[in-house]
């Protein structure tokens, strides 16, 4: 039963994690933070439930003195996936939110124009700087394009997960797949430890 939850957790976290993202793409210029903590949550539950089985799964599949190593590249591997998730979605979303904000740069200096089409943060310091009706519509319009543009990058962060899911439902071990033994692979009566001599030898 533990091994059966154990596989199904591959596969359904992703999926979990495409459900967050694409209730996320749904979210407003109106929706506040609660929507988005909610969104959120789904998609650390669905991270969550995916990273343990799939480190052990990895760990568990090879021998004991291999283990160390298969540790070292599933954190490497979780850390510059991260950070390139981050920077793929990034450009992604980057370019729709520039075009989306353009028209209300056509009449500002070259660096307030700058900045609006650089990020949310700075069309809100430009708008800051504006009369009243003028910050308004920019901002309104920065807005949108905001949202415009995660709404793409998310559901391209969606499909990836769908597709995850997919690849962990039909090609990862199952039940009845064989596991290394701890030591197999070391010379006989050598520990661990003593596999430069078991090579050597």
């Amino acid at each position: 039963m533990e091994r059966h939850q154990e596989e199904r957790s591959r596969w359904l976290g992703p999926v979990l994690v495409a459900a967050g993202l694409l209730v996320f793409r749904m979210a407003g210029t109106a929706d506040g933070y609660p929507y988005t903590a909610a969104t959120l949550c789904l998609v650390g539950a669905g991270m969550g439930l995916a990273m343990g089985p799939l480190t052990v799964l990895m760990v568990r599949t090879l021998p004991r003195a291999k283990q160390g190593v298969a540790s070292a590249i599933n954190s490497t591997a979780r850390e510059l996936g991260g950070a390139l998730g981050v920077a793929i979605l990034g450009s992604v979303a980057a370019p729709v939110y520039a075009a989306g904000v353009r028209p209300a740069t056509q009449l500002l200096p070259p660096a307030a124009a700058g900045a609006v089409g650089d990020s949310l943060a700075g069309a809100g310091a430009v708008a800051a700087m504006l009369p009243g009706p003028q910050a308004s519509a920019l901002l309104g319009l920065a807005r949108t394009s905001f949202v415009d543009a995660m709404s793409g990058a998310v559901l391209a962060g969606a499909v990836v997960a769908l597709v995850g899911a997919g690849v962990a439902l039909a090609l990862l071990p199952g039940r009845g797949a064989r596991v290394v033994a701890p030591d197999a692979g070391l010379a006989p009566g050598h520990g661990s430890g003593d596999t430069g001599v078991a090579a050597a030898a």
